[in-house]
């Protein structure tokens, strides 16, 4: 008998209802739970209090770093007002579907892995969530109940064959950097992600939870791209490699990845021009592509088309070459925006010249960047940045 042979169908197994966990009472109270009234909020507050493992859960949430509480907080009601109620029933709702781990067969899979990895993608994803645009982002309740719902297909597969959920989390920790999707693909006839979409199916859980558990292992096919929830989740499990769980989602993220959840400023017609806003954004952040988060603009207005300053708005400075640069010397001008780039030049040209020098290379512009001669103490310090590469650690 081949080795194919002697496992589960789980194709088919996962059809049975009966075959699938029960969705915890706690979970179903929790789900029906509108939260447009008063009264739902006080239900909401009486069920987690309970309930003594959801209870420690959202205290234990509220004292953690991650909210960054400066008090300790001791009550179910301080916890869910310190969260917020909606971001506390997700949680709630998310830690009572868990709670079925208790229940799993002993093995390979260790469910306080699973925890670790679903709270820390939850996070994470509140984290990302802060430099989309308003317009396309989840609320604070989605994300969270999205990030820690999205694997809930590996609870799935140990629920319905123990010994192939015991190797597939073997093969995970002997071939690390393989992307845990294609392991799963040569031993499953069905994997963790479309598993999870069945579990929440058959738990009758909102159709977009189900579209997300299904697809957020491939954020690019049709059924998806309406979702950023999806692709946040894709984005994330590759900046958390192996957090939790032994599952390796991909190496790096591309700029067509972030761009595909909609910052402004990547489509913004002022994005050239946008000096201001761009020192704002590295100050808040230390990234000088991020975000102003004072800017109120949203991209269109213009019709997505770039938008230049003339040469006389350049801080009154032409944009005009004495003397040579090199090519890596021009690529890291063309990081800086343009309607300074007139008066970096000549600052650069004026200390190469000072030093006796035939062209410019970044050798020189580093050494302006660290203050030699202080001949560009007017010049913003993120161009100065920019101009040396941005590189971290420089003050």
């Amino acid at each position: 008998m081949s080795d194919g042979a002697k496992h589960i169908n789980l194709r088919q197994a996962v059809k049975n209802i009966t075959a699938l966990p029960s969705m915890p009472v706690i979970a179903q109270k929790l789900l029906a739970l509108k939260m447009d009234t008063d009264e739902d909020e006080r239900k909401l507050l009486m069920l987690i209090e309970q309930d003594p493992l959801i209870s420690a859960k959202i205290i234990g949430l509220a004292n953690s770093a991650a909210v960054g509480s400066t008090r300790t907080v001791s009550t179910v009601k301080e916890a869910a007002l310190l969260l917020g109620i909606s971001r506390a029933h997700s949680v709630a709702t998310g830690i009572a579907i868990m709670s079925l781990s208790a229940k799993a067969p002993a093995g390979q899979f260790n469910m306080q892995d699973l925890w670790l990895h679903s709270f820390g993608i939850a996070f994470a994803m509140l984290a990302i969530a802060r430099f989309m645009p308003a317009r396309i982002r989840p609320q604070d309740d989605q994300i969270f109940l999205a990030g820690m719902l999205h694997d809930i297909g590996y609870l799935a597969l140990a629920f319905l064959d123990p010994k192939r959920s015991d190797k597939l989390h073997a093969y995970f920790a002997s071939a690390p950097d393989r992307p845990s999707i294609e392991i799963e693909r040569t031993i499953l006839e069905i994997c963790h992600d479309e598993l999870g979409a069945e579990l929440a199916r058959a738990w009758n859980l909102p159709d977009d939870i189900v579209t997300i558990l299904r697809y957020h292992h491939t954020p690019d096919v049709a059924d998806a791209v309406e979702h950023p929830l999806i692709r946040m989740i894709n984005i994330t499990e590759k900046l958390l490699p192996r957090f939790g769980i032994n599952e390796f989602a991909g190496a790096g993220v591309s700029d067509e990845e972030w761009e595909a959840l909609g910052g402004r400023c990547g489509e913004c017609e002022f994005n050239t021009m946008c000096g201001g806003c761009r020192a704002r954004a590295y100050g808040a952040t230390g990234d000088y592509l991020a975000e102003d988060p004072w800017c109120v603009y949203q991209p269109g207005k213009h019709g997505l088309v770039q938008i230049l300053p003339a040469q006389s708005e350049s801080y009154g400075v032409d944009l005009e070459f004495r003397m040579p640069w090199t090519a890596e010397a021009m690529g890291r001008l063309d990081r800086i925006p343009a309607f300074v780039r007139g008066m970096v030049v000549r600052q650069i040209e004026e200390a190469a010249l000072a030093e006796g020098l035939t062209e410019v290379t970044p050798e020189l512009m580093i050494k302006i960047r660290e203050g030699i001669g202080n001949r560009v103490a007017m010049v913003p310090r993120f161009v100065r940045d920019m101009m040396a590469g941005g590189a971290e650690g420089n003050p």
